[in-house]
């Protein structure tokens, strides 16, 4: 067949991100649409489209390795680069209030996966965490407490 392999999967060319993301909170230990959603990315083109998608796929490819592989140090050190350049963009996705309230997080896969937030402000914007990043664990600080850094 000549479909691609996006096709053959299920996704299609007219997926937006929030479909995309739907599919990743839906299966979160699978990374076939993580993946696939990478080429999205890549498809459209622009850079910071270009750097998420090579983000999602370093970061999958870094999880599926033990500590002593050869290929490790490399990707990790891809993994802060594109860190350095591009996470406030990425976690910046959320609304103001939100991003203000977030005191912690941790990108697993390619996405936002844990995040501390304070519990005035998951009670007031949480639907707004949930609905730009697949987080699948958050720690509640106190109202007016330091972040914790075991997250």
């Amino acid at each position: 067949s000549s479909l691609p392999l996006p096709s053959l999967l299920g996704y299609d060319a007219g997926m937006s991100d929030a479909a995309f993301l739907g599919a990743i909170r839906a299966a979160p230990d699978d990374d076939t649409a993580r993946l696939v959603y990478a080429d999205y990315l890549d498809e459209r083109g622009s850079p910071a489209d270009v750097a998420r998608a090579e983000f999602i796929r370093v970061q999958v490819r870094l999880a599926g390795l033990t500590d002593a592989h050869p290929d490790r140090p490399a990707l990790e050190d891809r993994e802060n680069e594109l860190l350095r350049a591009h996470e406030r963009a990425w976690v910046g996705e959320m609304s103001a209030p939100l991003a203000r309230g977030v005191v912690r997080w941790r990108f697993e896969r390619g996405f936002l996966a844990t995040a501390q937030v304070a519990a005035r402000t998951l009670s007031a914007n949480g639907t707004a965490l949930f609905a730009a990043h697949p987080v699948g664990r958050v720690r509640l600080t106190a109202l007016d407490a330091a972040p914790d850094s075991s997250v």
